[in-house]
């Protein structure tokens, strides 16, 4: 009878120790997503470019005239699949355009360690947009 009774106290502290671990880590992932949620209202949109900044711009895949894939698909391949990523060129010459016009942008520094480059023309087309 004895050992029954320790046996249960031990059932016993065991549940409630797992319980306390569940709320406290259920709380403090509550607490974590209100925190994000917070911080992603409160922060500030754009970050004010200081004057003489550098635009770098790292190139890496092959050099196409449109997005092959859909948006959605090309952020994931990003990541994990490198012979699929892909520089649009409209974009690329877009983001150009916008920092030779703003006057705190002095420079463009082209990073091409992985740049596989594209066809006759559209590497014609950047060369002029630079």
């Amino acid at each position: 009878m004895v050992l029954m009774d320790k046996l249960k106290r031990l059932i016993k502290r065991i549940a409630l120790s797992l319980e306390l671990g569940r709320r406290i880590s259920l709380n403090l992932l509550f607490l974590g997503i209100v925190g994000s949620v917070f911080w992603f209202l409160l922060a500030d949109g754009e970050e004010d470019i200081e004057e003489k900044t550098v635009l770098v711009l790292t190139l890496q895949g092959r050099l196409v005239e449109a997005q092959t894939d859909n948006d959605q698909a090309q952020w994931f391949l990003d990541w994990f699949d490198d012979d699929k990523r892909e520089v649009v060129l409209p974009t690329l010459l877009q983001s150009l355009r916008d920092a030779a016009k703003d006057p705190k942008i002095t420079k463009a520094l082209l990073l091409t360690d992985g740049f596989e480059g594209g066809g006759l023309a559209s590497m014609d087309e950047l060369a002029k947009g630079l």
